[in-house]
């Protein structure tokens, strides 16, 4: 899987002018075995993010990219908390932010953000938001589980990622659930957007000054729940469900077929489509 090339000269000119100091992108993979597993899910974009990771490289002297096996590098692995394929890591002065899964489609501006985020230090949130995240008290966890067709986790995950960037006691990581089914079922995900605040579990999506409360009184140990005005969440579906769905939509767009000459004269020719 690649990005198109007008897709990637837009990206490549967006880079040049905004990349500040650099950007060392991980990839985390695993070789999958002929043995059919119940115990985890395979790497199924293993190979698509390893190719597009490279293919950002290439768009700016300051992204560089480095690959792992979790089976070959297991020590490294176990050291960084990493068990799930593909992992992507994303590090720049000092901070560190994670998305399990691949990151091309609705996502792939997302991660485009990111890149930029981490490597100048800064993000769209208010000075406000900034000033709080960095006075934490303590570390906060942050992990989100989205899924691509949703836009509220389109969002909720660039919402994150951007305070990630802001505070080193914000530990991000973002996961495409809907590539991952076996631990969307383990962790009984029917809707999304859902965060989790060092394992507190939240569903629906933030407004900025809302969630920075949030983070702030889990930091200190408060069980206090921030009421929200209001919250949007969209029914979750797998990867295999959301391309089957697709894929029947497109068929019952389909103009019902015609036998050749039905309609009289003409050759009979059917046009291939294009």
């Amino acid at each position: 899987m690649r990005i198109d090339a007008a897709d990637e000269a837009t990206i490549e000119l967006h880079l040049q002018r905004s990349l500040v100091a650099p950007v060392a992108i991980e990839v985390w993979t695993r070789e999958e075995s002929a043995l059919v597993r119940n115990d985890r899910d395979p790497c199924t974009h293993c190979d698509d993010v390893i190719e597009i990771a490279k293919q950002m490289a290439t768009l700016h002297p300051l992204i560089t990219i480095t690959l792992y096996d979790i089976d070959k590098h297991a020590d490294r692995a176990a050291e960084s908390e990493i068990i799930q394929a593909p992992l992507t890591v994303f590090r720049a002065k000092g901070k560190e932010l994670r998305f399990s899964g691949l990151w091309a489609g609705p996502m792939l501006p997302v991660i485009i953000d990111v890149i930029t985020f981490a490597s100048t230090g800064s993000s769209p949130i208010t000075m406000e938001s900034r000033d709080t995240l960095n006075d934490l008290p303590g570390p906060v966890t942050v992990e989100l589980l989205v899924a691509p067709h949703d836009p509220y986790s389109i969002y909720m995950a660039r919402l994150v990622m951007a305070m990630g960037v802001e505070s080193r006691n914000v530990h991000v990581r973002v996961t495409d659930v809907a590539q991952f089914p076996l631990m969307a079922a383990a962790r009984s995900i029917s809707e999304v957007p859902v965060l989790l605040l060092n394992e507190k579990r939240f569903l629906g999506t933030w407004e900025e000054v809302d969630l920075v409360v949030q983070l702030t009184l889990v930091a200190i140990g408060d069980d206090t729940l921030v009421i929200r005005d209001r919250t949007a969440v969209s029914p979750f579906v797998t990867e295999v469900q959301a391309l089957a769905a697709a894929e029947a939509q497109i068929t019952r767009a389909q103009p019902p077929s015609v036998a050749p000459g039905a309609l009289g004269g003409g050759s009979g020719f059917v046009l291939p489509r294009r």
